[in-house]
């Protein structure tokens, strides 16, 4: 068809290249085309995995520095109580009694400190294998060097700050995907909402069970089964709304209201 439609053999060749051909089996034989596709799609795949990757060595390297100065941090403890317990020793050529009671003192506080720093290597001994495990052995566990505590609190201020940027795309994608009718039916059910809240204020019964016929889909699989349900669900997802918005950088929350101002209606 080619070269009867070039009238050049070389022509038609190439556009065989390009573009592939399927044979009397029907067995279609790839292209430069598709393959140069393949490639692509094979070489963004390879370029996510890496950065996912990266992700994970990044944390695992953050976790075992926190591990290791937690460890170096309970030897120096130690040793430091030690050596504060050898400077509070008594002369025994002058025995005192008050210096008695200071050192039997002192190493009741080395004893307690070596309790707790045992337990403490033997909590972090114990600590799975695996990434998630050891961020959340490591969020019931408590830090005796206040360095390595704060290094974790900076790793689980990260880890929530990537989230919330995550969710935040993810809210975008959603909102500027919603139909004109989901809208308008997200609307009317704030109106309803609305509207329940004003009865229940002026003394009168909520029409609960009318509003959750007409929107109950919105509320998952297990709805609310009363007003007081309804609006004590509201709250928490409020309050989580509010801390991710707090938690997110001021770039990734003004892009977040400029997607929403964007997208849904003002009165929405």
């Amino acid at each position: 068809d080619e070269l009867l439609k070039q009238g050049d053999v070389m022509q038609a060749l190439r556009e065989l290249f390009r573009k592939g051909m399927q044979n009397r089996e029907g067995m279609q034989l790839t292209g430069l085309r598709d393959l140069m596709e393949r490639l692509k799609n094979q070489r963004r795949q390879q370029l996510e995995q890496h950065n996912m990757d990266s992700v994970v060595d990044d944390l695992k390297e953050r976790v075992e520095q926190i591990l290791r100065t937690e460890r170096e941090g309970i030897d120096r403890r130690l040793a430091q109580a030690q050596e504060q317990m050898d400077q509070s020793s008594p002369d025994q050529s002058s025995p005192d009694h008050s210096s008695d009671e200071e050192r039997e003192q002192q190493e009741g506080l080395y004893r307690m400190l070596e309790q707790r720093a045992q337990r403490n290597l033997e909590k972090l001994d114990a600590l799975p294998e695996g990434l998630s495990g050891q961020i959340q052995g490591l969020m019931e566990y408590d830090f005796i060097d206040p360095e390595a505590q704060q290094m974790f609190q900076e790793l689980l201020d990260l880890l929530k700050s990537q989230m919330a940027q995550n969710i935040s795309q993810q809210m975008q994608q959603q909102v500027q995907s919603m139909s004109p009718e989901e809208m308008a039916a997200t609307a009317e059910m704030m109106s309803q909402l609305n509207q329940m809240m004003r009865d229940k204020m002026a003394g009168r019964e909520p029409d609960l069970d009318g509003f959750m016929q007409q929107f109950g889909s919105m509320f998952g699989p297990n709805p609310p089964q009363s007003f007081d349900e309804l609006l004590e669900r509201l709250k928490e997802q409020l309050a989580q709304m509010q801390s991710m918005l707090e938690s997110m950088s001021p770039e990734v929350r003004q892009q977040l209201e400029e997607a929403l101002r964007a997208a849904l209606d003002p009165a929405l």
